[in-house]
């Protein structure tokens, strides 16, 4: 294949995310070939003729009547993450507009796109689109002389991306992506279903090798400053562009990506004890007593091992169901309590409580300096995913690796009954500031509205702020929808879990950064 000619040619490196590799001849990225020599002649000639141009960015769009339509961007529900569609380059003549469906990752910063090349190779599917920008676009760039190939991790594996120039657009807003359109030539994920690309959103918004090298993110290179994302389970959620400034947002204690103070977790009552993070119990040197990383393109809540077994002796503890279940057993209370969700079919009545009947979880953060504090709620609907029963257990141990019941192989549920999951996993990230960084997936979309602001200005931190109430699909006030809606956050049905429908997507950061 041509992907295996060319590592012979070419030597990438593999480094860590959005790090640069080592300088790489020019070749052409979106115009397949079946002739592996006439891609090198191709190469050769596009690094000579090929010229950078500045193009004028397209900023905000101001056409339309209807401005929430030209700033807001249906979310689509895929189970494990939510995407967003991305109009890609300029149309040549009669040339198709290119459109893509990519995850809505505020816990990246790159705008990613797959190129063709990566499907001609066999290294993406050819049942995804894909990009093609010469003859396809009229404002596609390649950068004069080298094309720059960078190596980017994930938790499913690695992609190698080549960095160019276009116009991206998303919803009624455009921006021109100069050498920051991240197009994908080569794709190691053990991902299934559709991977068509992200568009990061990230606070860091660019990321550096040297002093100079710099690829900017889609907020940057729009003059985008405020954002929200909120989640629905059976309609389109909502990712909105130039919102309004939210009135006590928390800052960010976080330099590489959006972070807050993580003050700990009550099981069952706002007031109760704290099972982890307690801020009285800070080692000194120490900002807070753990960070907490909002992040859109996770599908769980993500932290330390320890600290997901106490919770989850906690949970059994504040649950009758459990406690009841847990006496005179021998295995621990997590454990019970992982068994017991397991066969929730055989428990959630269709007159019963449902998940309502498992106890709340209360998640305390607060921003720099503990500015802000606010304490958000999770239901038993927010945190259990229902799953398939031949995938459950694969889910779970991938998921929650030694926090995981030992015993949790030989559980076999009724045929056609369903089988919950616990919305978590495991993840060691500790920080020299910090502490442990938890990863708050989707959940919190869709229990609460995540405001984001990257420029409050006077020289403040980037913000974030939790608005609980409907998420409003594109065009729909929120006055419109009743507050008993399946689509208002917190007010779900009581039985229907929601459903796990393809692997949970884990992100992979370097943990010897700080938040």
């Amino acid at each position: 294949m041509v992907g295996h000619f060319m590592s012979a040619v070419l030597a990438i490196l593999a480094v860590a995310p959005l790090r640069w590799a080592s300088a790489q001849p020019s070749w052409c990225l979106d115009e397949p070939t079946e002739n592996p020599a006439l891609l090198l002649v191709q190469v050769a000639a596009q690094g000579r003729t090929v010229a950078k141009t500045a193009s004028p960015s397209l900023r905000r769009a101001v056409n339309g009547n209807n401005v929430d339509d030209l700033k807001c961007s249906p979310l689509q529900n895929h189970g494990s993450y939510f995407s967003v569609e991305l109009q890609v380059g300029t149309p040549s003549g009669s040339e198709p507009q290119q459109k893509f469906d990519v995850v809505a990752d505020s816990g990246s910063d790159a705008v990613i796109i797959a190129s063709c090349i990566c499907s001609q190779e066999g290294e993406c599917s050819i049942h995804d689109r894909c990009f093609q920008g010469t003859n396809k676009s009229s404002t596609f760039l390649l950068p004069s002389g080298q094309v720059p190939i960078i190596s980017m991790e994930f938790g499913s594996g690695t992609i190698e991306a080549a960095v160019t120039t276009d116009v991206v657009k998303v919803g009624g807003t455009a921006a021109t992506m100069e050498e920051s359109l991240l197009l994908m030539v080569d794709r190691r994920l053990d991902i299934q279903g559709t991977f068509e690309g992200i568009l990061g959103l990230g606070q860091l918004q660019s990321e550096f090798q040297g002093d100079s090298q710099k690829i900017a993110g889609f907020l940057r290179e729009a003059s985008i400053d405020t954002f929200s994302l909120c989640f629905n389970g059976d309609t389109a959620g909502a990712l909105r562009l130039d919102t309004k400034r939210q009135k006590k947002p928390m800052p960010s204690v976080g330099t590489m990506h959006w972070g807050l103070d993580f003050r700990g977790v009550s099981v069952g009552d706002e007031e109760s004890e704290l099972v982890i993070c307690d801020p009285a119990k800070t080692p000194y040197g120490q900002e807070t007593a753990c960070g907490a990383i909002p992040d859109s393109g996770t599908t769980v809540m993500l932290g330390p091992e320890q600290h997901i077994l106490s919770m989850f002796t906690s949970l059994c503890e504040q649950w009758p169901r459990c406690v009841q279940t847990a006496k005179n057993r021998p295995e621990p209370k997590a454990e019970v309590f992982q068994e017991l969700l397991h066969y929730c079919g055989e428990w959630m009545e269709p007159d019963g409580t449902g998940l309502d009947e498992l106890p709340s979880l209360f998640f305390h953060f607060a921003g720099a300096n503990g500015e802000n504090p606010q304490t958000i709620e999770f239901g038993g609907w927010a945190y259990i995913f229902e799953s398939d029963g031949g995938e459950a257990e694969m889910h779970r141990t991938s998921l929650l690796k030694g926090a995981a019941a030992s015993k949790s192989h030989t559980w076999k549920a009724k045929s056609g009954s369903a089988v919950c999951i616990p919305a978590f996993g495991t993840s060691e990230y500790t920080t020299s500031q910090n502490g442990a960084v938890w990863v708050i997936g989707t959940p919190l979309f869709y229990e609460y509205t995540v405001h984001f602001d990257l420029n409050p200005g006077n020289n403040k931190n980037p913000t974030i702020a939790f608005e609980k109430g409907v998420c409003s699909e594109c065009g729909q006030s929120a006055s419109l929808m009743s507050e008993g809606s399946v689509a208002a956050h917190g007010t779900h049905p009581k039985r229907i879990a929601k459903r796990l429908r393809n692997p949970p997507r884990i992100p992979k950061r370097d943990t010897s950064r700080p938040l």
